[in-house]
């Protein structure tokens, strides 16, 4: 674990199953695609990933500010 991690609520929640992030961001796609009627709209996924990463950055839960272009 990076020496700088601050940890958040929801990572000390979650800090049990003890999985690779991949598994995470699977997670994260999946939930969205879920959310977005399953019908595999990357673009769709895109954006409520960044959504929910821009309002968990405004709200202090995480410090990394979401990415404008690229990444995601």
């Amino acid at each position: 674990m990076n020496i700088t991690f601050r940890g958040n609520e929801y990572a000390t929640a979650l800090s049990a199953f003890n999985v690779p992030k991949t598994v995470w961001m699977a997670l994260a796609f999946s939930f969205a695609d879920r959310l977005t009627g399953g019908r595999l709209d990357v673009e769709a996924i895109r954006s409520l990933i960044r959504e929910e990463w821009r309002i968990l950055h405004d709200n202090g839960i995480v410090p990394q500010k979401p990415r404008k272009t690229g990444g995601l």
